[in-house]
């Protein structure tokens, strides 16, 4: 038993001793030669001078003083609208109905023929109307109403207030408003 541990020790010297010698071959000098040969050439080269910093220009405050004068921003030309004679005589101008928006199911009643019967507010107020056929629909802002495309712009305790599309005599439809009172 004496022998092998002896033996160990004997190899762990030479490994140990292997190891240092590899570790020192790293310390060796010929790859810092190639190095200081290239710090050598970079500092040969000519130097080129720094350019000076630019001065800066300090600039004047400007007060405007044209307040009274038009505004820039706003336009100068009032539009004009266009007036288009349609294939009727009448004059286009460009009211109309919106044949691609979905009809409401009020649409299809005549106005006199709606009724207010009360109004809720939850949050906001809404009116509910009584068809015809005594279904009570329950209304809101933007919703539409009767025949003429209707379009409810306010709602109060009393009435709602809509606006319609109607044919006109001078132009192919004007609008108008119209209410619709509480009951």
């Amino acid at each position: 038993m004496n022998n092998i541990t002896t033996q160990l020790s004997s190899y762990l010297r030479a490994s140990m001793v292997l190891v240092a010698l590899t570790s020192l071959t790293g310390c060796l000098q010929p790859e810092k030669e190639n190095l200081q040969q290239f710090v050598k050439t970079i500092q040969a080269k000519e130097k080129r001078p720094i350019a000076p910093i630019p001065e800066i220009k300090i600039h004047e405050n400007f007060s405007y003083a044209a307040a009274e004068l038009r505004d820039p921003f706003k336009a100068t030309v009032v539009e004009v609208q266009r007036l288009v004679e349609t294939a009727e005589g009448a004059l286009d101008n460009g009211i109309r109905v919106d044949e691609n928006r979905l009809k409401e199911a009020l649409e299809a009643y005549e106005l006199k023929d709606l009724r207010l019967v009360g109004v809720l507010e939850k949050g906001r107020r809404s009116g509910m109307v009584l068809a015809p056929d005594g279904v009570v629909h329950l209304i809101n802002v933007g919703n539409y109403i009767g025949e003429n495309s209707g379009k409810v712009l306010t709602i109060t305790d009393e009435a709602l207030t809509l606006r319609e599309i109607v044919p006109g005599e001078k132009f192919a439809f004007v609008e108008r408003e119209n209410r619709l009172a509480l009951e």
